[in-house]
């Protein structure tokens, strides 16, 4: 369960009409699937798909359901002036949406390069329970990026980075644990790649890194 939450939140920060919103397309049916790398050879496949959009607690939500294998996971997404979120989450298993009391963003407007945001992340594939500070950049407007499903210009490229430390207990001793993900949104289409690095210097947590890319989109 906790491998497909941690595919589930890679795939968010990779995936609103032309201009702001259209970089992350909330239609009822967009359908994505992706090709997600988890190194040493072993992949597996995701499809994200956007439900019919709801009221979750007086929030209006599209909710996103993503399959992989036999397990699907559940994402509210909200957009608002201030930006594209994720409102709720609803782990497999789970009978009821999870509110967090800070939602987690996407992107910020203004859709500009520069602009920054502050957020939290944990780490999703090392063995450490740790909340993470992170700030989050808009690096560019005009990448271009070539996955599975083509090639993709105009691209929108965010970066989110941060570090703390993790107390992994009496015999383990303390270990410096550093988030890095980069992603691409195109117009139209949404997100087409993510790369998430996990590292630390600790011994035993060896790095970690998953890349997640476009294989097709369905509007």
């Amino acid at each position: 369960m906790k491998r497909v939450a941690a595919l589930c939140a890679v795939l968010l920060l990779c995936a609103c009409s032309r201009g702001e919103q259209g970089y992350y397309p909330l239609k009822e049916g967009s359908t994505w699937e992706y090709q997600i790398s988890l190194g040493r050879g072993q992949t597996e496949r995701g499809v994200l798909t956007n439900l019919a959009q709801r009221d979750l607690k007086g929030k209006k939500v599209t909710p996103q359901k993503f399959d992989i294998g036999q397990q699907s996971y559940f994402t509210f997404i909200a957009a608002d002036d201030t930006g594209i979120y994720e409102y709720a989450q609803q782990p497999a298993g789970a009978l009821e949406p999870e509110v967090p009391s800070v939602p987690s963003f996407l992107f910020k407007y203004p859709l500009k390069t520069g602009n920054t945001w502050d957020g939290t992340t944990e780490p999703k594939f090392l063995s450490a329970k740790i909340s993470i500070p992170t700030k989050a950049t808009i690096e560019s407007l005009e990448e271009v990026v070539t996955v599975p499903a083509g090639t993709f210009k105009n691209c929108v490229k965010t970066a989110v980075v941060g570090e703390n430390v993790a107390d992994l207990g009496p015999f383990m001793g303390k270990a410096r644990i550093r988030i890095e993900e980069h992603t691409w949104f195109c117009p139209d289409v949404g997100p087409v790649k993510s790369v998430r690095k996990e590292g630390s210097n600790h011994l035993t947590m060896q790095p970690v890194q998953v890349s997640v890319e476009l294989a097709s989109f369905k509007k």
